[in-house]
């Protein structure tokens, strides 16, 4: 066999392998915190779900941190949230992080909590059914900012992404900072809604 023809055939087993490479988005956003750039985000703060922003042609997420704790309620203690405490940025290659990023999020003060932590169903599930569907969320959400990214009407798969994402979205998500996700990425929120909506 001549070098070409081994090399054209090693072509596709190495282009597999390097996707295989590439960090999915949920080892991303286990990552971020453990980041140098993110260092100084105290460890007790809760961490958002990730979005997509494009940024100059570039596809990256943004998550932020939050304080969160529990008040009381008339069936006893409640989990809270407070207002986000820092704001970080990744590259979906995994290339780079940032911490302190600047955004444009709903004002809150510091003191008073903004509402739930938890969907009356993330409240009923358990540790390892929420991890799950947070995966799935997760996988569901990469697909969708795959075809966000490249700013093309979305095929069927894109479509079908965007409607588990938001299925998912809206009992896995904090309740008390749907506000602060719509100002995240508003550009994104047009695009998965409508993009869920053509599915219909």
């Amino acid at each position: 066999m001549s070098a070409l023809a081994l090399l054209l055939t090693l072509l596709p087993a190495w282009a597999w392998a390097r996707e295989r490479a590439r960090p999915s988005l949920a080892e991303l956003a286990r990552a971020v915190r453990f980041t140098k750039a993110c260092a100084l985000v105290p460890a007790a703060h809760g961490e958002s779900l990730p979005l997509p922003v494009r940024i100059d042609g570039e596809l990256r997420y943004r998550l932020f941190f939050f304080p969160s704790g529990s008040d009381e309620g008339p069936a006893g203690r409640r989990p809270r949230v407070w207002a986000p405490s820092d704001l970080a940025e990744f590259a979906a290659d995994g290339s780079s992080f940032r911490c302190g990023v600047e955004a444009a999020l709903p004002k809150a003060g510091p003191d008073a909590p903004l509402g739930p932590m938890l969907s009356a169903r993330a409240a009923k599930m358990t540790g390892d059914a929420y991890a799950a569907a947070r995966e799935r969320l997760l996988a569901s959400l990469e697909t969708a900012a795959a075809a966000f990214a490249r700013a093309a009407p979305p095929d069927a798969a894109a479509r079908a992404a965007a409607r588990e994402f938001l299925d998912a979205f809206a009992i896995l998500s904090e309740p008390g900072l749907r506000k602060h996700y719509r100002a995240l990425s508003p550009e994104f929120w047009t695009w998965v809604e409508g993009a869920a909506k053509a599915l219909e």
